[in-house]
Parts: structure tokens; C-alpha cells; sequence
């Protein structure tokens, strides 16, 4: 029954309705005459198999060395590397094909960065938002100025950014704790920044754990990029240097250099890396922080154990009878 249930699926059969299992770097057809009309492509053109955003932009970052390591922090914070060898971890998010033979990307990942300052802007300030478009100027360059007028060991608000999912519990929500009639809203948004560091550190930890020869460096992409500020609390955090790729669309330099390889330009996608990423920017850590970030991240640490039971036994969807 498994086996019949496997090729026909609600009394249609589709195994030999699927493709042909392609390499990214395998050409699998050409530009039509038809596409080209539509799209202004030139008609001929070869195209690749392509390539899975995460991977793409792990290449993009210049991932071609089984001890680098890539963040994304955008929507979801991802943070990976390459292997030689699968890893099979049920407390890993995931083991993936890498398009080059033998090798496999290893993600820990949650949609806990980012866009967790998106929902707070889009809740909180959309008055401030309008302002600032029509002084000319972003609410993004606002909350910078907002938190740089903060200092780490001012406050101990903490924040866990768990509005879209959890890197812990699957029932875990967001919130901040600690706050006082101290805090203002430069405090709410450092505390922001911060728990995303804090969620991103987390996932590291763990790829670490399997792979303890992880390289210091760390390679980073993502919206918080384009943020000065949250980029050296991410080194402090992190007490690690951060590199700064020269592009602007990772997932779009990634898929190019599968082309590339399916060109012949590069016998394989690490060449393409070597030849085709450039390190735009360095952000080096402020040793001065590291005491104080390393209590706060013991402190996030021992919360999200201390709430564990209590995000078990709560339904955030639950009405509250009177």
C-alpha cells in the first residue's frame, strides 16, 4: 500500500510527470523566441538549473571553505556553512544539497531578525515613519540614531524577538521584560537589536557544537546591513569580525555564478566565489563590550529556559473568559 500510495496520488500517477533531476550547474534549456518577446532576454540564451536562496546566498557571501561562516539577517535570521560530510541532527533546521559534488550546507535558521524591527516600526511608529519620508530622510536612519543614543549597560531590558516563530519552543512568543518607567522608546528599540543578535548567537552556538572549527570571521548579509549601528552590536555580541560583501542582490550573484560554472568560465562554484565575491567593508568588535554583552546574553539565556513551561501552557489565540 505505501509503495502504490507513493506513485498514485488521488487516482492520478505522476512519477513520470516530474523532470529530470538536474545539477544548478547543468544547462536545462534555452531562451525561447517566445520568453525573449516577453521578457527582453536574448532569444538562445543558455539557462542553468539554478539555485536555492539560501545557497545562493551563502555563495554570494563567499562561502567556498568548510570553516567560513555566512549570516542573513533579514526576514529570517539564517546562518550557515559548508561541509564535506551530511549532518543528521534532530535539533538542527536543516541539512541541505550544495551545488557542488560532496558538499552539503548546514542551516540553523528562524524567522527571528529583521523583520522583528519591521513589525515594531509598522506598529509603533508609523507616524514617525511619514515624518521622517517627508523630511527626506527614513525611519530606519531614525531608530539608528534612537539606539546610538543608548549604551549597552545602561539597561537591561530584553527583548525576545519571537513575533513570527521562536528559535526555542515551538509556542514561544515575543515580548520585552524588565521594563521600568525608566525606559523610553531608544531602549525598546536597543533591546531589539540586541535580541536579534541574541537569536542569531543562539543558532551559532549550535553550528558550532558540530562543527568547532568554525572560522571567527563571520561573512554577513541581510537588511540590518545597511545599519551602522546594528552592525557593531552584532560584532560586539558576537565578539567576531564581520566582513561585508560588494552586492546588492546575494540570491541574484549566487544563481549567476551556477551560470558561470554551466559556461565553463569556472570549473566549480568555489572558483566562481574566489573570482566573483569582494569584500566591500570590515566591522571589527569593541573589546570594551564584551563583558557587559556576554551578562546580557547569559541573562536571555537563563529567561528562555525560565519561560519555557510557561510559553507551553499559554495560547496566545485564547480568549480570556471574565
Amino acid at each position: 500500500m505505501t509503495m502504490s500510495y507513493s506513485l498514485f496520488w488521488g487516482g492520478l500517477s505522476w512519477k513520470n510527470k516530474l523532470p529530470p533531476i538536474k545539477l544548478s550547474t547543468d544547462c536545462c534549456g534555452r531562451i525561447t523566441e517566445e520568453i525573449a518577446a516577453l521578457t527582453g532576454l536574448k532569444a538562445g540564451t543558455p539557462v542553468s538549473g539554478g539555485i536555492f536562496d539560501i545557497s545562493a546566498s551563502s555563495l554570494a557571501s563567499g562561502i567556498n571553505q568548510t570553516n567560513k561562516l555566512a549570516i542573513v539577517a533579514g526576514t529570517w535570521s539564517i546562518n550557515e556553512y559548508v561541509t564535506d560530510k551530511p549532518v543528521v541532527d534532530k535539533d538542527l533546521f536543516m541539512t541541505s544539497i550544495y551545488p557542488m559534488e560532496n558538499r552539503w550546507q548546514i542551516t540553523e535558521a528562524s524567522p527571528t531578525s529583521a523583520s522583528n524591527l519591521e513589525w515594531f516600526i509598522t506598529q509603533f511608529m508609523a507616524a514617525d515613519k511619514q515624518l521622517e519620508e517627508a523630511k527626506g530622510s527614513s525611519v530606519y536612519e531614525l531608530c539608528n540614531q534612537l539606539v546610538a543614543s543608548t549604551t549597552p549597560d545602561e539597561s537591561q531590558l530584553m527583548f525576545f524577538p519571537f513575533v513570527f516563530g521562536s528559535n526555542t519552543i515551538p509556542d514561544a512568543t515575543a515580548g520585552f521584560v524588565g521594563v521600568t518607567s525608566f525606559h523610553q522608546r531608544a531602549h525598546f528599540l536597543r533591546a531589539i537589536y540586541e535580541g536579534v543578535a541574541f537569536s542569531h548567537l543562539y543558532h551559532v552556538e549550535r553550528l558550532r557544537r558540530i562543527n568547532p572549527q568554525l572560522s571567527n570571521v563571520i561573512r554577513i548579509a541581510g537588511g540590518i546591513t545597511h545599519s551602522p549601528v546594528w552592525l557593531q552590536i552584532f560584532a560586539d555580541i558576537f565578539q567576531s569580525q564581520l566582513e561585508i560583501v560588494d552586492v546588492k542582490e546575494h540570491g541574484t550573484l549566487g544563481a549567476a555564478m551556477t551560470a558561470a560554472v554551466m559556461e565553463g568560465y569556472f570549473p566549480d562554484v568555489f572558483a566562481a566565489c574566489d573570482a566573483m565575491v569582494k569584500v566591500s567593508e570590515v566591522i571589527h568588535p569593541q573589546t570594551d563590550k564584551q563583558a557587559v554583552y556576554a551578562k546580557k546574553y547569559a541573562m536571555y539565556k537563563r529567561m528562555l529556559d525560565d519561560m519555557q513551561p510557561t510559553w507551553k501552557s499559554h495560547n496566545p489565540q485564547q480568549t480570556i473568559d471574565a
